[in-house]
């Protein structure tokens, strides 16, 4: 792709509702990001949602009184074959936020159409899919661009970590220790799951608990410490059918097969990151476990040999340096790290380097 000021971003499952609305459609919304990406088009399952969602953030983006936003074309909308946005001339770069399963075919569709390409975490339902996809993006010699939604990595607390470690001044990394669970109240792989979400049970759809919660915080770890050499691994299924509860309160649940889970459910330490000369905590605010099932939504409370971690960056006169433009109550939160996701795929697109998950 050749160097564009902005570029237009059409969304794959863009809807009212649902993970795009949440996360992303926010942070490209901000001033950080508005300069480097245009929405100009949603690429919905049916025709009645793809043009709702097109009128509705049509007027959500009019609102963002950006002067960037001006002579804005109206959003294109599309639905139907997975090609159908990934053809348009004005669609430069696809972002693919739906369901696992349904990820495949709109990669393939952006790979043979030119175009770059955002999919969700994780990008296949399984190696082979993944592999696929890889392959087909070899193919263009690196003139089409990927980034996989692995977010975690852009904490600015994360990276803050990363550079502790790698000044060297608590050693070479001995061992860490970090455990990864769901609470039963989040209402998704356990004993009970949410109606919609039965299709996170069937191991077939990637979409587990061990894929998704294992995925995301082993990016972290990844990121910090470096890929694995070996691994040795053992799994046991702790809840072999799960209710999934309905959304009428009138409904009774119903109960189905569980395929994947992990881990029995325990009182949870902090991460611990062991070094020869010293060692990094990260913990709730309050103590306690890393938050919720993920690295990758909220920033934990870091210490390295029980300074906090500003404290000590500061006092170790490591250079860090974050030209992020956040809001108030943004920092921290799934915001910033989408925001800063965007921000560095957009250096990637326009020649330069950036920092962000491909695979």
């Amino acid at each position: 792709m050749s160097p564009k000021s902005t570029l237009n971003l059409g969304i794959v499952g863009l809807s009212t509702k649902g993970w795009a609305s949440a996360a992303h459609f926010p942070a490209l919304t901000r001033s950080s990001i508005q300069s480097k990406f245009t929405i100009s088009a949603v690429h919905n399952s049916s025709e009645a949602s793809a043009k709702a969602a097109a009128l509705t953030y049509d007027e959500k983006l009019s609102n963002t009184k950006d002067p960037l936003d001006a002579h804005r074309a109206p959003l294109k909308a599309f639905h139907g074959e997975a090609s159908a946005m990934a053809n348009d001339p004005d669609v430069d770069v696809v972002a693919i936020t739906v369901k696992a399963p349904d990820h495949a075919s709109f990669v393939y569709a952006a790979i043979s159409a030119g175009k770059s390409v955002m999919v969700e975490y994780p990008p296949g339902v399984n190696l082979q899919e993944t592999e696929e996809m890889k392959r087909r993006l070899d193919e263009s010699r690196g003139k089409i661009k990927a980034m996989v939604g692995l977010q975690g990595r852009q904490s600015s607390t994360i990276q803050k970590v990363k550079k502790a470690i790698e000044s060297g001044k608590i050693g070479g990394i001995v061992s860490t220790t970090i455990i990864c669970s769901v609470p039963c109240e989040m209402q998704a792989w356990q004993l009970e799951a949410r109606e919609g979400g039965e299709y996170l049970l069937d191991d077939k759809n990637g979409a587990s608990m061990f894929s998704i919660c294992g995925g995301h915080n082993l990016d972290t770890v990844i990121y910090l410490l470096g890929e694995f050499k070996s691994v040795s691994a053992a799994a046991s299924t702790q809840y072999p059918t799960t209710a999934i509860i309905p959304s009428s309160p009138n409904g009774r649940p119903k109960v189905v097969r569980m395929q994947v889970s992990s881990g029995a459910q325990v009182t949870l330490p902090p991460w611990i990151i062991d070094g020869e000369h010293g060692s990094i905590k990260l913990e709730l605010s309050q103590g306690g476990a890393f938050p919720g099932p993920f690295t990758s939504l909220k920033d934990a409370s870091v210490s390295v040999d029980g300074v906090d971690l500003e404290e000590y960056i500061s006092a170790e006169e490591l250079e860090f340096k974050d030209d992020l433009a956040l809001r108030d109550g943004e920092k921290g939160t799934l915001t910033e790290f989408i925001q800063r996701e965007w921000v560095e795929f957009a250096k990637a697109l326009n020649g330069g380097e950036g920092e962000f998950a491909t695979g």
